[in-house]
């Protein structure tokens, strides 16, 4: 939610979100292997899926729908959790400094 709250600090229409959704959200789901397995994948494609936020987290799901949860699965939550507080921090700032203007 605040990399979207990010993106909606930088939009200047609502068209915006078209191009959002299309090369950021969409490429995403598919390469983080929300939907099948990383390992099929090039290795390309696999370390791009590492660049994603989203792949952690699948992980981390995965993990815990299996009754597995290590230190690493702490680690990531951790992260992704300071990811999206600095993400939110940032776009708050942007869009109080719009609203100000």
């Amino acid at each position: 939610s605040s990399l979207g709250m990010l993106m909606t600090s930088f939009s200047r229409s609502y068209d915006f979100f078209s191009y959002y959704y299309t090369l950021v959200i969409s490429p995403m789901f598919v390469f983080s292997g929300t939907f099948f397995p990383l390992e099929p994948f090039p290795k390309w494609a696999q370390a791009m899926a590492h660049l994603l936020p989203l792949t952690y987290s699948v992980r981390v799901a995965r993990n815990l729908f299996m009754g597995i949860f290590t230190i690493s699965d702490a680690l990531i939550l951790i992260a992704i959790t300071l990811l999206g507080l600095v993400l939110t921090v940032w776009a708050t700032r942007r869009l109080v400094r719009q609203i100000m203007v």
